[in-house]
């Protein structure tokens, strides 16, 4: 199963670094993000980027301590 990186928006934190940090603590990769793709309005309002890697392995953020690297 994939499933886009997701979380809270903490206060004070805007859109765009809400997805570069949930991109880092759930895959484990830096990545630069390109445009906002879309928007929806779902438990208030969620947004998808496009995103480029710019450092990290793929599956070794904090979900692959728990369920191991894929």
């Amino acid at each position: 199963m994939y499933v886009f990186p997701g979380g809270g928006i903490k206060a004070g934190e805007m859109p765009e670094e809400a997805a570069m940090r949930e991109a880092y603590e759930a895959l484990g990769m830096r990545v630069k993000l390109e445009r906002c793709l879309t928007t929806v309005a779902y438990q208030g309002t969620q947004y998808f980027f496009g995103a480029k890697r710019q450092a990290g392995l793929w599956g070794y953020g904090r979900w692959s301590r728990i369920y191991g690297p894929s």
